[in-house]
């Protein structure tokens, strides 16, 4: 299957940084590939529409940016699927740790201001009570 994401990152001033996001393959096991198939770079301001298949992650990357406000929007309203989003913290030499887990219905968003967060993981999930 595939959802249609819409990020939409909402800007501050006009010479923020540009925003990307690295699409992964994920694996039987779950895991997400270290190595992205491609890198997109947002629009700021608009809409940015990517299809999301099953087996793919969106990676966002916060960078060096004090806060990353961005809204998540779930484009294909009569889909069975959900999306999750989890936010994480990229310790030096440690796992990573999640920070927070939202999940956006079919048809919903999520307004998120990343302040904490490196990374937002945003990926396809079965059931809207999963996470």
């Amino acid at each position: 299957m595939a959802v249609t994401v819409s990020l939409a990152v909402r800007t501050l001033l006009p010479l923020d940084p540009a925003v990307e996001v690295d699409v992964h393959y994920i694996f039987d096991t779950g895991e997400v590939s270290p190595t992205p198939l491609r890198t997109l770079r947002l629009r700021m301001g608009l809409p940015n529409e990517i299809t999301l298949h099953c087996r793919m992650a969106l990676v966002i990357r916060v960078g060096s940016r004090p806060q990353l406000p961005l809204t998540v929007t779930h484009c294909d309203p009569n889909m069975s699927t959900a999306l999750l989003l989890t936010e994480l913290v990229l310790g030096d030499d440690a796992e990573p740790y999640t920070l927070a887990r939202r999940i956006v219905a079919p048809g919903g968003s999520q307004h998120l201001a990343l302040e904490d967060a490196d990374v937002l993981v945003i990926r396809e999930i079965e059931e809207v009570g999963d996470a």
